[in-house]
C-alpha cells in the first residue's frame, strides 16, 4: 500500500508544480478565488479524498491536467507578452514554498500510510485537487462565457462630441484619486482643527463637487476606475475589471491619445492587483506600479507623497501633452500605513478614527502640494481631484450615501481645478463619469468621447473670458 501511496504522491506533486504556474496566471489576472468558493471546496473535500486513493481517480487526474495545460498554453500565448513580468515575481515568491509545502504533505502522508496502515495522502491532498477542479478554471469560466453583467457592462455608450474654442491650446489633464474620503469627511474637524484644510481651499478655486455617487461595487475602487476612464457605471454585483473580454474602446485615454497626447497611470500597489497593469494597458495608458518605479513599501504598498513625486518627474519634462491617472492608497482602511510613513506615534488611547483623520492631514497635504508644484512648471494644467468610496469608523459619521438606481453608493467629493475657472460650487448629485466628461471638457479641445456622462451644455460650467 505505501509503494501505491508514494507514487501518488510522487504524481501529485508534479502536478502541483504545474498547479503553481496555474494559480500564479489566475493570481495575476484574477486575484484570489473567493472565501464562499473555498468553503465550497472544503465541504466537498472529504467525499473526494475518498475517490483520490483509487485507481480510477488517477485517470481523472491525469485528464484535468492535461485539459489546464491546453488551456494554460493557449492563454500564455495571447497574454505571454503583458505578464511575463507579474507572473515571473509571483513565481519567484511563492514556487518555492509551495513545492516545500507539497514535499512535507507527502512525507507526512507516507509516514502516516506506515504507521497506520491508512491510505491518508488522499485525505490531505482533497482540498488541492478540490480547488483545481472547481477553482481557477470555474473562477475564468465566470468572467469569460458566463458573465451574466457583460452584456451590460459592454453596451454600446452614447456619443458625446465636445466642441474647441478659439485660441485653446493643449494641456495637462491629471486625474487624482484618493482612497476612502466620504463627502462629510472634507469640513470635518478632530482635535480643534481641520482635517483636510488645503483640500478645503482648493474647492474655494475651482470647480467643487461635494457630491458625487462612487461606483464602488464588488470590484472595490477598480469599479471607481472604469467609471472615470471608461464613462460606465456598473452593477454593484460584478467586477468587470476582472474580465479580458471588457471593452476598453471608450477610454479617455485612447481618445485623448487620438488628439497628440500622450497617456500614464500610476498606482502605488502591485500591478497585479484587479490585474491594473492588464487594464490601463487596453485603456491606453502606460502603467505604472510600485516594482516598476522601483519605490519602497510604507505599510501597504508605496506612499502617496513618493507616488506623487514620481509622477511629477516623469510629467512635467514631458514636451507633449499628457493625461494621467494617479490612483493613492494611503488612506485605505485600518488606517496604518500612516505608521510607516510619519514617525510621530498614534497618542494614548487612540482608536480607528483618530489614525482616520491623520492619515486624511496626510494625503491633504500631499495632494495640495503635488497640485502647487505642477502648476508652478505647468501653469494652465487642469486637475480633476476625487475620492473613490467612503470609509467606516465606528462611532463616527465619516460617509454618507444615496441610493442610485435601487443600489445604496457612497457620495463622495470631487474638484476640478483650472487656472481660468471661476470658482463654482455645484449643486447637483452628479455621477462619475459625469465628473469625468466635465474634467475633459475643460480642455476645450474637439473631441467625441463615448460616455454614459451628461454634457454639461445645459448647465454650463463658466470660465473667465480668454
Amino acid at each position: 500500500m505505501w509503494q501505491r501511496q508514494l507514487g501518488l504522491g510522487i504524481y501529485l506533486l508534479i502536478s502541483c508544480a504545474y498547479e503553481v504556474l496555474l494559480l500564479a496566471y489566475f493570481t495575476h489576472f484574477h486575484f484570489i478565488p473567493s472565501l464562499r468558493l473555498v468553503v465550497a471546496i472544503r465541504r466537498e473535500a472529504i467525499m473526494v479524498a475518498k475517490e483520490l486513493i483509487t485507481g480510477g481517480f488517477l485517470y481523472l487526474e491525469l485528464t484535468i491536467l492535461l485539459i489546464y495545460a491546453a488551456i494554460f498554453a493557449s492563454l500564455h500565448v495571447v497574454y505571454a507578452h503583458i505578464t511575463g513580468e507579474y507572473l515571473d515575481a509571483i513565481l519567484r515568491s511563492i514556487a518555492p514554498a509551495a513545492a516545500m509545502g507539497y514535499v512535507v504533505v507527502i512525507v507526512v502522508g507516507i509516514t502516516t500510510t506506515l504507521r497506520t496502515n491508512r491510505a491518508s495522502v488522499g485525505q490531505l491532498f482533497s482540498y488541492h485537487n478540490m480547488l483545481k477542479i472547481f477553482g481557477p478554471f470555474l473562477w475564468q469560466a465566470a468572467y469569460s462565457f458566463a458573465a451574466s453583467q457583460r452584456e451590460q457592462y459592454n453596451r454600446k455608450l452614447p456619443l458625446v462630441s465636445l466642441k474647441d474654442r478659439p485660441g485653446a491650446r493643449p494641456r495637462d489633464l491629471i486625474f487624482i484619486q484618493m482612497e476612502s474620503i466620504g463627502s462629510p469627511m472634507l469640513e470635518a474637524i478632530h482635535g480643534g482643527r481641520p482635517v483636510m484644510p488645503h483640500l478645503q481651499a482648493l474647492a474655494q478655486q475651482g470647480i467643487f463637487f461635494p457630491q458625487m455617487i462612487s461606483a464602488k461595487g464588488r470590484g472595490g475602487t477598480s469599479d471607481v476606475e472604469l467609471a472615470i476612464f471608461t464613462g460606465r457605471m456598473h452593477a454593484a454585483s460584478d467586477a468587470p475589471m476582472l474580465d479580458e473580454y471588457y471593452d476598453y474602446s471608450s477610454s479617455i485615454f485612447h481618445a485623448l491619445g487620438q488628439q497628440g497626447y500622450k497617456a500614464y497611470a500610476f498606482h502605488g500597489n502591485t500591478g497585479a492587483f484587479f490585474k491594473r497593469s492588464y487594464a490601463y494597458l487596453k485603456m491606453g495608458a502606460e502603467f505604472y506600479d510600485q516594482a516598476r518605479m522601483n519605490l519602497p513599501d510604507a505599510g501597504w504598498g508605496a506612499a502617496d507623497g513618493a507616488v506623487l513625486r514620481f509622477a511629477r518627474e516623469k510629467l512635467v519634462p514631458q514636451q507633449e501633452p499628457v493625461v494621467a491617472a494617479i490612483i493613492l492608497m494611503t488612506s485605505h482602511t485600518p488606517f496604518t500605513n500612516i505608521n510607516a510613513i510619519e514617525s510621530g506615534t498614534d497618542a494614548a488611547g487612540a482608536g480607528m478614527y483618530d489614525r482616520y483623520c491623520r492619515t486624511l492631514r496626510y494625503v491633504d497635504r500631499e495632494v495640495a502640494g503635488f497640485i502647487a508644484d505642477y502648476r508652478a512648471h505647468k501653469p494652465e494644467t487642469v486637475f480633476a481631484v476625487y475620492a473613490d468610496h467612503g470609509a467606516r469608523a465606528p462611532g463616527h459619521r465619516v460617509n454618507q450615501t444615496v441610493m442610485h438606481l435601487e443600489t445604496k453608493r457612497d457620495v463622495v467629493p470631487g474638484w476640478i481645478i483650472s487656472r481660468d475657472l471661476v470658482a463654482t460650487r455645484q449643486t447637483d448629485v452628479v455621477t462619475l463619469p459625469t465628473f469625468a466628461l466635465a474634467a475633459v471638457e475643460q480642455l476645450d479641445l474637439r473631441l467625441d468621447l463615448h460616455t454614459e456622462g451628461v454634457a454639461r451644455a445645459s448647465n454650463p460650467i463658466p470660465h473667465e473670458s480668454a
